[in-house]
């Protein structure tokens, strides 16, 4: 599994905005990683994907920070910028009762933890996150979680159907 990082990813496509700019960013990603002509579509959720299917990949954006997770088979990521907020009350209305328990006992860092692990997930099944809120995303054995502190308080989480052997490849361009 590879994560692609863009930081002040905007700069990019400074004309483009929302759709657009993540299809002009993932098109040129994959001209890097030697895709001759890539083009990205939607499904009817609107997630994108390659026309021709090559990689399986899953997309986020937090603060200045783009990511694409890319693997041979399906994956979901998603990227959050920590802030201050109240994690419980918000855990104790969306979260399980031991997701919530957990963020009580660890604070903030746990609420991002679950947070992540959650639109990963909702990403990797191409479902909306509302489909996935209730279902706990710890200690679970049907997927793998791959966490990653990218620094400045951002926390990634990748989540693929089965277990990781190798190491996730980072690159991110600054």
């Amino acid at each position: 599994m590879e994560l692609y990082l863009i930081d002040e990813y905007r700069n990019e496509y400074p004309n483009l905005r929302g759709r657009e700019l993540t299809d002009a960013l993932l098109t040129g990603l994959f001209r890097e990683l030697g895709v001759p002509d890539p083009v990205v579509v939607r499904s009817k959720k609107g997630r994108p994907t390659l026309e021709d299917g090559l990689f399986q990949f899953s997309v986020s954006h937090s603060d200045n920070l783009f990511a694409c997770a890319v693997d041979e088979q399906p994956v979901g990521v998603d990227i959050q910028k920590m802030r201050k907020m109240d994690a419980q009350a918000i855990a104790r209305r969306f979260f399980t009762p031991e997701e919530a328990d957990w963020v009580d006992r660890e604070g903030l860092q746990a609420f991002f933890r679950v947070w992540t692990r959650k639109e990963a997930l909702s990403k990797l099944r191409g479902c909306e996150l509302a489909e996935v809120i209730g279902e706990s995303v710890l200690d679970r054995m049907d997927v793998c979680f791959r966490e990653i502190n990218l620094g400045n308080g951002m926390l990634c989480c990748m989540c693929r159907a089965e277990e990781e052997k190798d190491e996730v490849s980072v690159s991110r361009r600054e």
